[in-house]
């Protein structure tokens, strides 16, 4: 992926790293429901964890 001269990595000649993105997918995973884990309240109205 990436050119090595005396030890150092050699940067692209043109702009960007070479990496093309999936616009489509990244709309249809933001699209997903939230998946972060619940947030838990003891009576007291503090935080707790699992």
């Amino acid at each position: 992926m990436f050119d090595y001269e005396d030890g150092y990595i050699q940067g692209p000649d043109g702009p960007g790293l070479g990496v093309t993105g999936d616009e489509d997918a990244v709309v249809a995973a933001s699209r997903e429901p939230d998946r972060h884990n619940p947030i838990r309240r003891r009576a007291d109205g503090g935080v707790t964890e699992w």
